[in-house]
């Protein structure tokens, strides 16, 4: 019954709460597994922590099961795993993340941040895109089943570096966007503009963040899981959390709360019998019921 249920029970819970004036998404009680891959910014240096806006991402999710994926551990917060790598280019960054196995682990959310090092180095601008690309076909093949967000890299200190941020921003919207459509396949991919958030004041040292720089990068990262949850691309995979039962029956729950007091509950009740199984779903929404 157990190979059964794994092999069918594969749940996208993507929620989207209406309110009035506009439209707002919050995962909440939701199997969140985010993969964060970058640079010495993902890896959270400058910060007085060393968790950069991973913990600050993590409270703004509170009320949903968020684990950090990644081979690299940095920070003071506990679960502080991440692909962020001091230092490198966009293909060494390739190089370690294609090598160590961490695309296994079955992330749902991919927050990808690359080319601060590459815009830094002038000779290395111009290849800049084509390396941001291939990493990106990188991430999206091994994980088919992650909604991937990436952002567009934060202001660098200097006229001349700053011109470089601006052509390749450009560059990574083009990028995306060739993913996207259904030339691309229709990718579950989208772009966030992290100057939106962060700014040149927001820098300790020209290149990394400071603490409330960081704090606006989890702000801007929360934006753009918000966006993936009202696209339907979070995919919640609960079948490592179902128990099957000796009569071969289970029940999952996932519920998402919005704002102000309005909360849907979506319920899935499986029973399993030599392999045949019947899945009855009961929508709880306010005060009413639909069955």
């Amino acid at each position: 019954m157990q190979i059964i249920l794994k092999a069918i029970l594969s749940v996208t819970a993507s929620i989207v709460f209406l309110a009035a004036g506009g439209i707002s998404a919050q995962p909440n009680n939701t199997y969140i597994r985010i993969l964060p891959i970058g640079d010495s910014i993902t890896w959270g240096y400058g910060s007085t922590s060393g968790n950069g806006y991973r913990l600050n991402l993590r409270k703004l999710l509170a009320g949903s099961n968020v684990t950090y994926h990644g081979h690299y551990r940095s920070g003071t917060m506990a679960n502080n795993n991440n692909e962020g790598y001091s230092g490198k280019l966009i293909a060494e960054i390739e190089t370690y993340v294609r090598g160590n196995g961490t695309l296994a682990e079955g992330p749902n959310i991919i927050l990808l941040l690359a080319g601060t090092n590459d815009i830094n180095i002038d000779h290395k601008s111009t290849t800049a895109p084509e390396g941001l690309d291939s990493l990106i076909d990188l991430v999206t093949t091994s994980c088919d089943d992650a909604a991937v967000i990436v952002s567009e890299i934060i202001p660098i200190g200097g006229v001349e570096q700053e011109a470089r941020v601006q052509i390749y921003n450009a560059a990574i919207s083009r990028i995306v966007a060739m993913r996207t459509g259904s030339a691309g396949g229709g990718k579950p991919i989208l772009v966030l503009n992290m100057s939106d958030y962060v700014i040149a004041a927001d820098l300790g040292d020209g290149l990394h963040p400071t603490d409330e720089g960081y704090q606006k990068m989890a702000d801007g990262w929360l934006d753009g899981i918000k966006q993936v949850v009202k696209k339907g691309w979070l995919n919640a995979n609960i079948s490592d959390s179902v128990s099957v039962t000796s009569d071969g029956s289970t029940t999952a729950v996932l519920s998402i709360s919005g704002e102000p007091a309005t909360q849907i509950s979506l319920g899935l009740n499986i029973e399993a019998e030599l392999g045949r199984s019947v899945l009855a779903f009961v929508v709880v929404m306010g005060l009413g019921s639909v069955l």
